[in-house]
């Protein structure tokens, strides 16, 4: 049988061309590969095959299907074609792989952090943490990490919230909640009682100026300046004490064990405080934030307001909880007068909701641990998307101290007794 080794080789060719724009076509769900990586995967790809189509016709000869196998221009072929292959699925790979570590549902990070859910380790945690997020928009480009570290057993959440209006914010939130919580690991480890925020959130910026300039290269030249944009709160809660750091918009707040006792006319408990004052200021009609990270931001946009609050280290113990806006911020509940001039400031429907959510939480359930406290959130999510009043993205922390549960739980104990 008489084969023409260009229609041999051109069949080869093609085939391998399809297999390879499958892999490519699977490439574009990646969201950390950007447009011009792929056009550039493309390129590569297109070239290669362009090249061995328009080999010159001289160069080879018509012959059967077994000297095709022994032209060496065929296996000059094949090798490259192996070679840019196994390039691309290393490509494939490493991409893959910062989506694992950028992630913000993960339970890793790419600063190899101990998880957070280890059930062995949290055994030693006097604190119940959990956090989660939600969108109802098709990116979320809200952020999150959270660690425990065993030495001081202190629990650390970090959420931020990429600007919308900020071109990859996403990618920015994604960097800056995860640097955070490495850098705030290991100065908690170094000295608990001396944490420079300062230097961190410097830190924080160095570290996001450099992500950008290695893995956006070649779009720093048309890059806006608020390109990568974020706020940032860290919340800390050690068993003497509760730390927060934050640049930007959001809620920190301080609420007393003692919560759930008032009646349903009370529609928000008094002891249930917000401690962040939001870095806006109003303009158009709108409040605007004028301190967050963002690509090559100054140390003016990204100084932290630093807080630390003493626990109640006896019943019924403190609950913190640390949110994006789109929980609450005081920037969004403005205060208005009524036809007496009465000044009413409102709450959130969002908020008012999460507090039933903990509410039913601390009298009705059995165990209150890490995972039942994320079941919770994840359901308290879950409703404010179907009764569509989720109109950003929305990411939550909650810390429920040792005290505050061993109250909810005699008090539950008690309860059933009566």
């Amino acid at each position: 049988m008489i084969v023409d080794h260009d229609v041999y080789v051109s069949f080869m060719l093609t085939k391998q061309l399809q297999e390879t724009q499958y892999l490519i076509d699977s490439l574009r769900n990646v969201d950390s590969l950007h447009c011009y990586q792929r056009d550039s995967i493309q390129k590569i790809m297109e070239d290669t095959i362009a090249y061995y189509q328009n080999l010159p016709s001289a160069m080879v000869a018509d012959t059967n299907a077994e000297s095709v196998m022994e032209s060496p221009f065929f296996w000059l072929a094949t090798i490259l074609i192996i070679a840019f292959v196994w390039w691309l699925y290393r490509k494939y790979k490493k991409n893959m792989k910062k989506v694992i570590e950028f992630n913000p549902e993960a339970e890793e990070d790419f600063s190899a952090l101990p998880t957070s859910r280890n059930p062995e380790i949290l055994t030693a945690s006097p604190c119940i943490a959990a956090v989660t997020s939600d969108t109802r928009k098709v990116k979320n480009q809200d952020s999150y990490c959270e660690v425990y570290v065993e030495k001081v057993k202190a629990r650390i959440i970090a959420v931020a919230d990429g600007v919308g209006s900020s071109y990859m914010s996403e990618e920015g939130s994604k960097f800056v909640a995860f640097k955070a919580v490495e850098l705030v690991r290991n100065a908690v480890e170094t000295d608990e009682r001396n944490i420079d925020f300062d230097r961190i959130f410097d830190e924080i910026q160095m570290g996001l100026n450099s992500k950008v300039e290695t893995d956006f290269a070649e779009e720093l030249a048309s890059l806006k300046p608020d390109s990568f944009g974020t706020t940032l709160i860290v919340g800390i809660d050690f068993p003497d004490r509760f730390v927060a750091a934050y640049v930007g918009n959001g809620s920190i707040w301080h609420v007393s064990g003692l919560f759930n006792t008032f009646p349903k006319m009370v529609c928000l408990p008094w002891n249930a405080v917000n401690l962040l004052t939001p870095d806006t200021i109003m303009s158009g009609g709108k409040e605007a934030l004028y301190k967050i990270f963002f690509y090559n931001g100054e140390k003016k946009h990204h100084k932290p307001t630093v807080l630390q609050l003493s626990k109640l280290n006896e019943t019924p113990g403190d609950m913190f909880i640390i949110t994006t806006d789109g929980v609450y911020s005081s920037d969004h509940a403005i205060a208005g007068k009524d036809d007496e001039g009465e000044i009413w400031i409102p709450s959130t429907a969002q908020f008012g909701l999460l507090n039933d959510y903990l509410k039913n939480y601390v009298e009705g359930n059995e165990d209150i641990n890490d995972e039942t406290l994320k079941q919770m959130l994840v359901r308290y999510l879950a409703h404010i998307k179907e009764a569509k009043i989720m109109d950003d993205d929305t990411t939550l922390g909650v810390f429920i101290s040792g005290e505050a549960k061993n109250h909810f739980m005699d008090s539950r104990k008690k309860n059933e007794a009566d």
